[in-house]
């Protein structure tokens, strides 16, 4: 009778257990929102990074409104052309809407760049892969053929 009773607490410990796991386990949404907002972070930190070089070297002996439109310029001239060239910054002007918009042109363009390198890379890595191969094939290829001795 005992081992009766702890076998159904077994059973409900273990049924437990799973709704536990399945309700913390993350869901493919949640990955790819992780996964995503750590592109996106990527991308700001490396606009940051940009932005700190740009000021330090390119943009070094500018003042105010110049220097923040040498910066977007160095930061991405093609963003820069889409979201400022038509209309660029008046002295004393804060545009949040514009930089928002420089900062998503920004963002789109790093994507772009970071799928190239992976494409490029994977390219490359498949190309190796095939390259071995083919000496491997080779190889066996110009090894003699021992055939097993009949007796």
């Amino acid at each position: 009778m005992a081992n009766c009773g702890s076998t159904k607490a077994f059973k409900w410990s273990i049924i437990c257990i799973a709704v536990l796991l399945l309700a913390l386990a993350p869901t493919a949404e949640s990955v790819k929102k992780k996964t995503s907002n750590a592109r996106r972070q990527s991308a700001d930190h490396e606009m940051r990074l940009k932005r700190m070089d740009c000021e330090r070297t390119v943009c070094a002996g500018l003042q105010r409104e110049a220097k923040t439109s040498c910066s977007y310029k160095c930061i991405s001239e093609a963003c820069y052309n889409e979201v400022y060239a038509h209309d660029e910054l008046e002295e004393g002007e804060v545009d949040t809407d514009r930089a928002r918009q420089f900062g998503f042109c920004f963002r789109k363009v790093y994507r772009a760049e970071a799928d190239e390198r992976a494409d490029r890379v994977r390219k490359e890595a498949a190309d190796r892969r095939a390259e071995l191969q083919a000496k491997k094939d080779a190889a066996n290829q110009q090894k003699p053929k021992v055939e097993p001795l009949v007796q």
